[in-house]
């Protein structure tokens, strides 16, 4: 789908509920490496103390994000995604020592309709969380992929814990009643 295609129809509703799925440039595996993937991390947080977004629910893979948050009253969408994209950008390239694009320039939203598509996308998070660390566990046990001769973790950020769950999902039924 094209980058034009992603955006026809695209609306920005001051405090909607959004779930974006945005990947990296060439589908590179920058967030193997842990310490490239908190640059991403820092700056939805940094997203979220500044009032932009709330963050609800995120899952960062090696090659791609995805995240649940409600937008603010100030910001568009596609600011939103711009700061999120140039700021972590830039960190990861800073680390790198390179230039160039991380991320593509499009990304996937889905408005949050109800409280049964939001608790639907936040399980869906869940699930890929849990699916992603059984197959690390077989990762340890054969210690093939990545180049782990002896075992090791498979580094992707999975930081959905269940303390973060059950509030999300308490926050979730909240705004359900």
């Amino acid at each position: 789908m094209s980058y034009n295609d992603l955006i026809k129809g695209r609306i920005s509703s001051v405090s909607q509920i959004y779930f974006v799925t945005t990947v990296v440039n060439n589908r590179v595996p920058f967030f193997t490496n842990i310490f490239l993937g908190r640059k991403v991390v820092e700056e939805m947080r940094r997203l979220h103390n500044e009032k932009i977004v709330q963050s609800i629910a995120w899952v960062l893979m090696p090659d791609h994000l995805h995240w649940v948050f409600q937008l603010g009253e100030e910001h568009a969408l596609p600011t939103v995604m711009m700061l999120l994209k140039g700021r972590s950008a830039t960190k990861v390239n800073k680390a790198l020592m390179r230039q160039g694009p991380v991320w593509q320039r499009a990304y996937y939203d889905h408005a949050i309709r109800d409280y049964e598509d939001m608790l639907y996308r936040v399980i869906w998070l869940q699930i890929l969380c849990v699916q992603d660390w059984l197959q690390t566990l077989e990762i340890i046990r054969s210690g093939t992929q990545y180049g782990f001769k002896n075992g090791g973790l498979k580094p992707a950020l999975q930081l959905i814990t269940a303390a973060q769950i059950s509030s999300t999902i308490a926050d979730i039924q909240t705004c359900g009643n």
